[in-house]
């Protein structure tokens, strides 16, 4: 019986994301890795969102992705196969104006030319209680991979799940605007990624879907 069995609940839950925080990510990520057994969730693109917020100056911008895709296998009584992955056409990008659409996508910035993507895959899931989750993944951002905790909400509705995170990241450890001109333009170091991802639940007859792979984003 390994360790993490037999702990309360929540001293588990602390001794893992501090074992994943202290370097330890590959070895404790294993004892939940996902296994085989749950089927994907189809994204409703229409009604999910992922925003980049940043500081310029004393104003908040905000870009939003347009063309993203993503798989997500969640079942709160499984977390053991929950797993979501996602990729981000970072081109996609829309912060409102063209000039700075041009600006982000340049070779200082988010070099969507070099890097086209950005991905998240998740390692394990662990509950924090309450309908609420911790999500421990690695992200790519511009070529670099970090990892990261992502806190997540989850609520289940008739046809599927809604999930919201908030992820904290320093742009300069993924290189973007290294070489620019940031802080006169007082651009912070900091970013904040907001995902707001809703699901459909997968037909009950499966077998026209299960070779169908991730449904990605048209509009």
């Amino acid at each position: 019986m390994h360790l993490l069995s037999v702990l309360p609940r929540h001293l588990a839950r602390f001794l893992l994301i501090s074992s994943l925080l202290a370097g330890g990510w590959a070895h404790a990520a294993s004892d939940v890795q996902a296994t085989p057994g749950l089927d994907a969730e189809a994204l409703d693109f229409a009604k999910s969102s992922i925003r980049a917020t940043f500081s310029r100056g004393k104003p908040r911008c905000t870009g939003v992705f347009r063309h993203f895709s993503g798989d997500v296998r969640f079942d709160p009584s499984r977390l053991g196969a929950a797993h979501a992955t996602f990729t981000i056409e970072v081109a996609s990008i829309d912060l409102g104006q063209s000039a700075l659409n041009q600006a982000a996508r340049s070779r200082d910035w988010l070099d969507v030319e070099q890097f086209p993507d950005a991905t998240f895959v998740s390692d394990a899931i662990v509950s924090a209680g309450g309908g609420k989750y911790s999500v421990l993944g690695k992200l790519t951002l511009r070529g670099k991979t970090r990892n990261v905790v992502l806190p997540i909400s989850y609520t289940q509705t008739a046809t599927g799940s809604v999930f919201d995170g908030v992820l904290p990241i320093r742009r300069l450890q993924f290189g973007v605007g290294q070489g620019a001109d940031a802080e006169p333009l007082g651009i912070a170091d900091g970013v904040i990624i907001r995902f707001h991802i809703v699901t459909r639940l997968p037909p009950s007859n499966t077998d026209s879907t299960d070779n169908a792979g991730p449904e990605r984003d048209t509009h």
